[in-house]
């Protein structure tokens, strides 16, 4: 689900590409009958359900992305409180709590993979065309962001295979958004594709599923710090682990080299031709910069150059746009 954080000098990131865009898309259904427990329990339940398994599956993107778990579960509980309180929502306390409870034994490749269990899986009551901020408010369980982000329309259905995308939440269940940036002037669309599993040939386009690596063009299993690596133009990981934080350079004659993370302020980009990245969304503007930290929600925010916005907020038109489904009527 989507909104892409950019890591310097990083074309595009598999991880913040399936993370970011689906972290609020913790979408789960109603279940029959009240609730046991309130709003605000369930959807702080749903951030740390969902925070400690992206932390479990990569702890290098929750660095990246929000600097720490417990900031992570914050921001999630907060898009998730919003949600469950939406207008036609198929969510309730309840509900959440049942998808809360599967969490723990899905997949890493589902987890990051746009593929969550059906437990997990929003009907909400609203037609199509009417105005939504989530997908668990739609009777057709997609609510079409567009390159906003925030705001949009229940739609007919999500996109197979080869429909055009702007984040995973536009793509049917099990496929992914490649090659989209809405903070890009203009936004580029990507396209919904199925990663490729074990064996399967991949390239700059048909990428892998999320624990596998794309190795001289076949997916298999990634490269351990250290150890020789491919990669292309545009695919900077190439061969080595992208959920780990490593990748792979000419500068350390083709190895797998672990990515630091450093804090605002601090020295980013380039150093001495080995890539520094930030912590907590930070941006690094050029090569050879410091970290600058993101900007308040709804404050100006400039992607390239800083400061950007703290996940899951995107940077879209200048500010700092934060997911709030209950703000479009």
């Amino acid at each position: 689900m989507p909104i892409l954080t950019r890591i310097p000098f990083i074309a595009s990131s598999r991880v913040s590409a399936a993370l970011l865009a689906g972290a609020v898309l913790l979408a789960c259904s109603s279940s029959s009958g009240g609730s046991s427990v309130s709003a605000s329990t369930a959807a702080s339940d749903g951030g740390n359900a969902l925070c400690a398994k992206i932390n479990t599956c990569s702890p290098f993107f929750i660095q990246v992305s929000y600097g720490d778990v417990a900031t992570c579960a914050t921001r999630v509980s907060a898009t998730l409180l919003s949600a469950l309180d939406a207008n036609g929502t198929g969510w309730t306390p309840s509900g959440l709590e049942a998808c809360v409870q599967a969490i723990p034994n899905v997949s890493c490749d589902d987890a990051l993979g746009n593929s969550l269990p059906s437990l997990c899986q929003p009907v909400g009551t609203l037609a199509t065309g009417a105005a939504c901020g989530d997908s668990s408010q739609c009777a057709s369980s997609y609510c079409n962001l567009g390159a906003g982000g925030k705001c949009g329309t229940c739609a007919a259905a999500l996109g197979g295979a080869g429909a055009a995308c702007y984040r995973n939440g536009d793509c049917a269940l099990g496929t992914v958004c490649v090659g989209a940036d809405v903070t890009a002037s203009p936004e580029v669309q990507g396209a919904c594709i199925s990663p490729g599993v074990s064996g399967a040939t991949c390239d700059d386009k048909q990428r892998c599923s999320e624990v596998l690596a794309c190795s001289a063009g076949v997916c298999a299993q990634p490269a351990v710090v250290g150890a020789t690596c491919t990669q292309t133009d545009t695919d900077f990981f190439g061969s080595c682990n992208e959920l780990s934080g490593t990748y792979c350079t000419k500068a350390t004659n083709g190895v797998c080299t672990q990515i630091p993370v450093v804090a605002a302020g601090q020295p980013c980009g380039l150093i001495n031709g080995l890539l520094t990245t930030c912590s907590a969304s930070g941006t690094c503007p050029t090569s050879g910069s410091s970290c600058v930290a993101p900007a308040a929600d709804f404050a100006n925010c400039d992607a390239t150059n800083g400061p950007g916005c703290l996940a899951p907020a995107q940077c879209i038109g200048g500010v700092c746009t934060m997911p709030t489904p209950t703000s479009c009527q």
